[in-house]
C-alpha cells in the first residue's frame, strides 16, 4: 500500500542535504566577525587614546627638571600605548595570516601540480614553435639577400647605361661640331669660287665646295643619328634608374605565424627584448643602483665601523658617503 492511500503509513525520511556555502557568504561572515572584533578592540583603546592626545596639547619647552620629567612621563605613556595598539593589531593580523595560509597552502599545492603539467606542455610545444620561427627568419634573410643582390645589379646596370648615354651624347656633340666646321669650310670655298678669276679655278673651287657640302651632309646625318642614339641611351638609363629605385623600395616580407589556434584559445610565440650582463665593468654608471641597505649595515655596530674606520680619526668612512650621528629620542 502506498503512502498516498494509507494515512497511517510513515513516509521514509530523506537524507539531509549538506548546506552549500559560497565563497562570498563565507568571506562575508568572516568580515562581519572581524569588523565586530576590531570595533571592540578600538573601543577599549578610545579612552586611553583620548588621554594621550590631551596630554600632548598646549605643550611648552620645559625649564625645570620637574617639568621635563612630567613631559617625559607623558611621552613614555604615549609610547607604551602606541606599542599596545601595534601589539593588538598584530594579534589580529597574525590570526588572519594563519587563516590566509590555511587557504593558500592547498591551492599552492594544486597550482604547483598544474604548473608542472603546464611546463611540460610548454616544453613539448616550444621546439616546434621555435623551428617554425627559425624557418620564417631564414626565409626572410634569404629574401633580403636576394633583394640586396637585385639592388646591386640594378645599380650596376643603371651606371653602365648612364656611361653609354654620356658617350653617345659626347659623340653627337663632336659630330655636330665637325658638321659646323664642314659647313663653314664649304661656304668659304663657295665664296672663293665666286671670287676666282679663271674658269678652271672656279670649277676646282666649286667642285671642292660640293665635296665639302656633301661631307657636311654626311656629318649632319651622323649627328642626327647620334642624337637619336643618345636619346635612346638616356631613356634606357632613366628606365634603369626607375627599376633600381623600385628594387630598392622596402619589401614587406610576411613571416609565417607561430600561433597555434585551438578551440580553447591561441598559443603564440613572440620575441621580447631582454638582457644579460656579460661584463659588469663595461656597464655605464647610470645603470648602477646604490645599495643603501649595505651602506647602513657597514656602520651598524662597533665591529662594522672599525672595518671601515679612518686610521687617523677612527671614524667610519665610505668614499662618496657622509656618515654622521643624529640625535634620536629613546623611550
Amino acid at each position: 500500500m502506498s503512502t498516498a492511500t494509507d494515512p497511517f503509513a510513515v513516509a521514509p525520511k530523506r537524507a539531509a542535504e549538506p548546506e552549500v556555502i559560497t565563497a562570498e557568504q563565507a568571506i562575508s561572515g568572516v568580515n562581519e566577525k572581524i569588523d565586530a572584533l576590531v570595533k571592540a578592540e578600538l573601543e577599549s583603546l578610545t579612552a586611553k587614546v583620548a588621554r594621550v592626545t590631551a596630554s600632548a596639547k598646549d605643550l611648552v619647552v620645559p625649564e625645570t627638571a620637574d617639568e621635563a620629567e612630567e613631559i617625559a612621563t607623558r611621552l613614555r605613556g604615549a609610547a607604551k600605548l602606541r606599542k599596545d595598539v601595534e601589539n593588538t593589531r598584530l594579534g589580529l593580523t597574525r590570526r588572519l595570516d594563519a587563516l590566509k595560509t590555511r587557504i593558500k597552502a592547498p591551492f599552492d599545492a594544486v597550482g604547483t601540480t598544474i604548473g608542472a603539467a603546464e611546463g611540460a606542455l610548454r616544453a613539448a610545444l616550444l621546439p616546434y614553435q621555435e623551428r617554425i620561427q627559425r624557418e620564417a627568419e631564414e626565409r626572410q634573410r634569404a629574401a633580403l639577400e636576394a633583394k640586396r643582390k637585385a639592388e646591386e645589379e640594378a645599380r650596376r646596370e643603371a651606371a653602365e647605361r648612364d656611361r653609354i648615354a654620356a658617350e653617345e651624347r659626347k659623340k653627337a656633340e663632336e659630330l655636330a661640331a665637325q658638321q659646323r666646321k664642314a659647313q663653314e669650310e664649304a661656304a668659304r670655298l663657295e665664296r672663293e669660287a665666286a671670287e676666282a678669276k679663271t674658269a678652271a679655278e672656279r670649277k676646282r673651287l666649286a667642285t671642292e665646295a660640293m665635296e665639302k657640302a656633301a661631307a657636311a651632309d654626311e656629318l649632319a646625318k651622323a649627328a642626327a643619328q647620334a642624337e637619336v642614339d643618345a636619346g635612346t641611351a638616356t631613356a634606357e638609363a632613366e628606365i634603369a634608374a626607375e627599376v633600381a629605385e623600385a628594387v630598392a623600395a622596402p619589401v614587406n616580407i610576411e613571416a609565417e605565424s607561430t600561433t597555434i589556434r585551438t578551440e580553447a584559445g591561441n598559443i603564440g610565440l613572440q620575441k621580447r627584448w631582454t638582457h644579460e650582463v656579460v661584463d659588469p665593468n663595461l656597464v655605464p654608471d647610470r645603470f648602477w643602483i646604490i645599495d643603501e641597505a649595505a651602506i647602513a649595515k657597514a656602520y651598524a655596530n662597533d665591529e662594522a665601523r672599525k672595518a671601515i674606520a679612518d686610521p687617523q680619526t677612527g671614524l667610519p668612512v665610505i668614499p662618496g658617503v657622509r656618515i654622521f650621528q643624529k640625535s634620536v629620542q629613546r623611550v
